[in-house]
């Protein structure tokens, strides 16, 4: 029979509270230990998202009500977006974003900033030439970041 005393039922507790720490310090994706990102980190985070999700594809309806299929040249990485689209991004203030997003969600999804990204695509082909007679195809994205670097849908 195993006797319990004071001493035991301290160690133990103590053990849960270490074992406890170490892992939320090891995982640090609780809010109480991210560190808001600074507006740069933000963009970083905002174009390596949109260069890893690029399509090569769109398609859209012109208001005569015809369909289009665009093949877009994507970018191979970061910097070659950057290159073909110097002026691409625009960080929110938290003013701003405050306006179009509640308190309440902004606590709730650990929200950090917004980063409105426009890029310019060149158009490899074409379905529909004559009713979208452009080489280049234009878009503009806005990437929600929380305060531990993870991208959010809100």
């Amino acid at each position: 029979m195993i006797q319990v005393t004071r001493k035991s039922l301290r160690l133990v507790s103590l053990v849960i509270v270490v074992v406890s720490l170490s892992f939320i310090l090891a995982t640090r994706k609780l809010p109480y230990f991210c560190v808001e990102p600074t507006d740069g980190e933000l963009v970083d985070l905002a174009l390596d998202y949109i260069v890893e999700a690029q399509t090569g594809s769109v398609s859209g309806l012109v208001p005569e009500g015809q369909r289009y299929q665009l093949r877009l040249i994507t970018f191979p990485d970061r910097q070659a977006f950057l290159d073909a689209n110097p002026e691409c991004c625009e960080v929110f203030t938290r003013q701003a974003v405050a306006e179009h997003i509640s308190p309440a969600q902004r606590d709730r999804s650990n929200y950090s900033g917004s980063v409105r990204i426009r890029a310019t695509y060149k158009v490899r082909t074409n379905s529909n030439q004559e009713f979208y007679p452009h080489n280049t195809y234009t878009n503009t994205r806005v990437v929600h970041v929380d305060k531990c670097r993870q991208i959010i849908n809100l």
